[in-house]
Formats: C-alpha cells, sequence, structure tokens
C-alpha cells in the first residue's frame, strides 16, 4: 500500500476504523450496519480489499435488503462462528498453533489488565485473543493517544504509542495474514474484502506509527509525533 494512501492517520479517526472492523467481526450483520459498511467503503475506497467490497455492493443492488443480510449472516457465521474446518474462528492461539487460552491467549489477557480492562459481560467466556476483541482494543488504545495528545501529556502519549506497536507487532501481525488468506480460499466479496482491509490496515498502521514514534517522542511537542 502506498504511503499516502494512509489518509486516516489521526488517532481520532483510526480509533473509529478500529471500531468498525471490531464490531464486523463481532455481531451478525444487519441492514443498518450493512449501509454503514457501504458508506465506509467509499470513505477508504483507495485501500486495498474495498474493490471487493464495491464489488459486492454492485452485485447486490438490486435485491431486497432481507436478502443481502440473510446471506451475510451465512458468511459471518461460516468465517467467525464456524466450529470445524474448513474455516477455523480467528482466535490468535489457534492461528499460532497453541491451544485455545496458550500462551499467546494470557499474554493479550495481560495486556488488556495493564490497561484495566475486562471482556464485557456479553462475553464472558470468550477466549480474549477473539479478532472482534482485539480490534476493539486497538480502538480503546487510538481513544487514549487522543485524549493524550489533546492534553499534550507527552509521557501518557509515549505510554499508549508504545503499547499500540507492541501489541500489533506481538499479536494481530503474526497471524492476521493466516486468517486471510483461510478467507481468501473460502468467501468472495463483502467479508473477503474487508479482512483483506484488515491485513494491510494493520501493516500500515503499525508501520506508520513506529516510524512516527522513532526519535521524536521525546523532542518538544506532541505535533513531533503525528
Amino acid at each position: 500500500m502506498d504511503e499516502t494512501a494512509y489518509t486516516t492517520k489521526s488517532p481520532r479517526d483510526r480509533s473509529r476504523v478500529y471500531a468498525f472492523l471490531s464490531a464486523l467481526c463481532l455481531y451478525q450483520p444487519n441492514p443498518e450496519f450493512i449501509e454503514n459498511s457501504r458508506r465506509v467503503s467509499q470513505a477508504l475506497k483507495d485501500f486495498p480489499g474495498m474493490d471487493r467490497v464495491h464489488g459486492f455492493f454492485r452485485e447486490n443492488e438490486d435485491k431486497p435488503p432481507e436478502e443481502v443480510t440473510k446471506g451475510l449472516i451465512g458468511s459471518f457465521t461460516r468465517i467467525f462462528r464456524s466450529t470445524s474446518p474448513p474455516v477455523i474462528p480467528p482466535y490468535e492461539s489457534i492461528y499460532r498453533g497453541e491451544k485455545l487460552y496458550g500462551e499467546s491467549t494470557m499474554s493479550v489477557l495481560k495486556e488488556y489488565r495493564s490497561f484495566g480492562l475486562e471482556l464485557d459481560e456479553d462475553f464472558k467466556g470468550e477466549p480474549p485473543d477473539y479478532l472482534g476483541f482485539e480490534l476493539d482494543f486497538m480502538r480503546f488504545l487510538c481513544e487514549k493517544e487522543t485524549e493524550a495528545f489533546e492534553s499534550g501529556d507527552l509521557r501518557t502519549l509515549q505510554t499508549i504509542l508504545e503499547a499500540e506497536i507492541r501489541f500489533l507487532g506481538e499479536h494481530l501481525l503474526t497471524w492476521i495474514h493466516m486468517f486471510h488468506d483461510v478467507v481468501s480460499r473460502f468467501d468472495d466479496g463483502f467479508y473477503q474484502g474487508w479482512i483483506e482491509f484488515i491485513r494491510h490496515w494493520l501493516v500500515q498502521d503499525h508501520r506508520t506509527l513506529a516510524r512516527g514514534l522513532k526519535g521524536k517522542i521525546l523532542k518538544g511537542s506532541c505535533k513531533d509525533i503525528l
């Protein structure tokens, strides 16, 4: 992806993108979410994967919303909630060759708890290394980054940026490519496009954050960072 395509690099905009991506992975689609997906895909039209999403909308533009929703619910279940191959649900531990609640799961949980976070009551019993939760943690960190940036708190800002870079590098980026490869073989259109987008978004976000932090965080003002 070209560096200039990364147009939503403010932490507030990034938090919105992460919030959308988390919801994409956590909740069955409904007509309202599908329409919101159309708007988001237009705003991100230059990113990889969006051509597939736009193609999906073109192919289904004459179908009733209920029919489109029903088809996507089936895809959602197959991709995110399947209990058997060929598509394995997106738990980091599974894709890293571990059992559920393995070493990587505990590492993810430690990251959450370091910021005082626990899973919402609606998701109690779910392993914390599910893709939707990991993306939501990035949403949370982006919001904290926004607060630190706007208050001029450089020390906290550095801590948050380091946490974002660490979580992307040690967790999301270690397995998202494997999940993407699986989805690309067994789905087409809507979710295939969004998972392709997630893969590229995470790579670019990590690269941009690392470049922004390196050599700048301790120089003068917040403007030096982003």
